[in-house]
């Protein structure tokens, strides 16, 4: 089990594991946000600042060993943080201009090994596409996009799309006039094992304005929605 714990005030968390059966945690380094655990368990990622203080992602062991803060190859972009995807050899991220600079403003790939590679995976347009979770088998990659034209915050209600991890593929899985959202730090969504299917809190309407929310799965295609959970102000 790994976590991290952030105290009130503090500009930096602290990140930990637990071992299977036992009940002694072990720091494993300072973090700058919630480090996210790689797919084979090996590796973290977490938000670093490049030497020109722009936003990037940091890649270490998970023994804290090996820290690196991946370079970004555009020179116009800010890179923070992101989700594996592709396995654990490359890493997904919401990226924009600098300076607030709304130019650009897609979900980008990269290489874990060297930060190169570069692809541009989605275009958002006015809005802000957010990388949610990579499939088990690192093909594809769900992502969140605000439902409302113009819309950029995270905490509006948002539509689900899946696109493959090489930029093809783009595809809408929640239903027009149905929406979804942020909840629990994006369990509202989640992957079969085999990566066939997709699991999605889903709201007639607008998401916090609605009382009609229940569970979905559906094909990774967006083939196949059904309701499996009850209907109300869940």
């Amino acid at each position: 089990v790994v976590f991290s714990r952030f105290l009130p005030g503090a500009d930096q968390g602290e990140l930990y594991q637990i071992d299977a059966g036992a009940t002694v945690k072990h720091a494993v380094r300072s973090v700058n946000d919630a480090a996210i655990l790689s797919p084979s368990a090996t590796r973290f990622l977490d938000f670093a600042p490049t030497p020109d203080d722009r936003g990037s992602t940091a890649i270490f062991n998970v023994d804290g060993s090996g820290y690196r803060v991946l370079p970004i190859p555009d020179p116009a972009l800010g890179l923070p943080g992101g989700v594996w995807s592709a396995g654990d050899t490359r890493v997904a991220t919401e990226g924009w201009g600098l300076d607030g600079d709304p130019h650009g403003v897609s979900i980008y790939s990269r290489r874990t090994s060297d930060g190169g590679g570069l692809i541009r995976l989605t275009d958002a347009g006015t809005r802000h596409d957010y990388p949610v979770k990579s499939s088990p088998d690192g093909s594809e990659l769900l992502f969140f996009r605000p439902n409302a034209k113009d819309e950029i915050s995270d905490s509006a209600a948002q539509d689900l799309f899946v696109v493959g991890a090489d930029g093809h593929g783009l595809t809408r899985l929640s239903p027009p006039g149905m929406t979804t959202a942020f909840v629990f730090s994006g369990a509202s969504v989640s992957w079969s094992p085999d990566s066939t299917k997709v699991s999605v809190v889903l709201a007639n309407g607008p998401f916090w304005n609605s009382t009609s929310r229940s569970v979905y799965i559906a094909n990774e295609d967006g083939s196949g929605l059904q309701r499996i959970g009850p209907r109300g102000d869940i």
